[in-house]
């Protein structure tokens, strides 16, 4: 009945490549990173069609604790409502950066901050392939000179227990991440001095859905934080190191919840493989 309707096309033409998508692609076979679309500029299907990490996904079941965070980003407050949250405007910008945010694609441009570097600015047809617009007008490509990779190492914490009130703490101008981050419980460990930086390595082994792995060279106590979201169902396991050697024997330890969204653990001096499981699939192995 409605075949004569429907339109047939390649994949190549219905997700066409360009510049921006190959400016991306090619740093991304370096390191992991999410690029931010300011009011979906790159459309999710189309990013995910190109292996592109966005703040977005396809479809995905949004968390509250993620909607929250993203909303405050451009200062406004999550209303609840089962829509996806969109980033229209840049407030807080130390809390994108979190999100190992490297690439901003705007349609305005973002003159003014010294914090991002425009790359490239071009005229893209078809962007939004999902609602098949054509857009007359200039996207604009900027880095973020000021992104967190998506694994890395603080020394220090500050312990908030009210989610409203790490919220607030995140968004003022002295917050620094990168020298301690926010936990809303105590992790039972010493306090150190907030001035200083961490020295440490992280290195990503295995980046899967389900599993992730690092090796971990800590110069010093600290906590591995992953740019990755909280979850109770994600369990952490320890492997000390020789060098890149690793024992067999893991011991779990505590995933703690860190800047509102993030996990960490904490690590004394030493080297070490770290395995975040999603912790159903250990389950399912036990099953006979």
């Amino acid at each position: 009945f409605g075949v004569k309707y429907i339109d047939v096309a390649t994949v190549d033409e219905v997700y066409p490549k360009n510049e921006i998508i190959d400016l991306i692609r090619s740093d991304s076979k370096d390191e992991r990173f999410r690029v931010l679309g300011i009011n979906r500029t790159m459309e999710p299907r189309f990013a995910a069609r190109n292996e592109i990490e966005t703040l977005d996904g396809v479809l995905p079941p949004t968390l509250r604790i993620y909607a929250e965070y993203i909303t405050a980003i451009d200062n406004n407050t999550f209303s609840g409502h089962l829509s996806e949250p969109v980033i229209r405007k840049i407030v807080n910008p130390t809390m994108l950066d979190l999100l190992n945010v490297k690439y901003i694609l705007t349609t305005e441009s973002l003159n003014g901050s010294e914090s991002y570097n425009i790359l490239l600015n071009k005229t893209i047809t078809k962007l939004d392939v999902r609602k098949q617009l054509e857009f007359n007008q200039t996207v604009y490509v900027y880095e973020n000179k000021n992104y967190f990779p998506r694994a890395f190492v603080v020394d220090n914490f500050k312990i908030i227990v009210n989610e409203d009130d790490v919220i607030e703490e995140m968004k003022k101008s002295e917050f620094n991440p990168r020298k301690y981050i926010i936990l809303e419980k105590s992790p039972n460990v010493p306090f150190k001095n907030l001035s200083a930086y961490s020295e440490s390595f992280v290195e990503i082994l295995n980046y899967t859905p389900n599993k992730i792995t690092l090796y971990v060279d800590m110069k010093s106590s600290g906590f591995v934080v992953l740019s990755e979201v909280w979850y109770p169902t994600w369990k952490a396991y320890v492997f000390s190191c020789d060098g890149k050697q690793c024992s067999d024997e893991r011991n779990e330890t505590e995933i703690f919840k860190t800047n509102y969204l993030f996990r960490s653990v904490y690590l004394e001096e030493g080297q070490y493989s770290i395995e975040f499981i999603y912790s159903n699939l250990e389950s399912l192995k036990n099953l006979k």
